[in-house]
């Protein structure tokens, strides 16, 4: 990635459902963390939760909340 203006390019469009590769290697590893922690009980299964949380857009409400939260004064 170039610069940190491309990077944020690129997540805001994972957590925007655009597909693509970046959407994919998201999904793996964010579907891999939820299977590791027990919330999934095989990786297809914390792949669909992870793809489930950027569709329904809760995967960007939750950035957001924690911008904000990291931004208060």
């Amino acid at each position: 990635m170039a610069d940190s203006d491309a990077s944020l390019a690129m997540i805001e469009s994972v957590l925007n459902g655009e597909a693509g590769a970046a959407r994919d290697i998201v999904l793996l590893n964010a579907g891999a963390g939820i299977y590791v922690s027990g919330l999934a009980d095989s990786l297809a299964a914390g792949v669909e939760m992870a793809a489930k949380a950027i569709d329904d857009g809760k995967a960007l409400a939750a950035r957001d909340a924690y911008v904000a939260a990291t931004q208060a004064a």
